[in-house]
């Protein structure tokens, strides 16, 4: 298992490879701030804790979040069946 981070104070931080990209010139960098926060959430949370698998059945609540978009996007890239729940009838035409 890799850790993504060992602190949460540093005055100096060495980047992982592993964990940047090049940002969009179309992004903001706050746009882009946004991806890594809801997929290192997913990851940890259907990867490291769930255990998820293909063919797996996942439930996501709030589909049409940042979390929820990210976890219907790896549940679907890893073969999972996906369902999720919304809270309206434009979100529901959304997903």
């Amino acid at each position: 298992m890799k850790i993504i981070s060992s602190s949460s104070i540093a005055n100096v931080v060495v980047k992982d490879k592993d964990l940047c990209w090049k940002i969009p010139d179309v992004w903001t960098f706050e746009e882009a701030a946004t991806i890594s926060c809801v997929y290192s959430t997913v990851y940890m949370t259907l990867y490291i804790y769930g255990k998820m698998k293909k063919g797996d059945k996942i439930l996501i609540h709030s589909g049409t979040g940042g979390v929820g978009q990210a976890a219907i996007h790896l549940a679907l890239n890893e073969g999972c069946e996906v369902f999720t729940i919304v809270s309206t009838e434009n979100k529901r035409n959304f997903i």
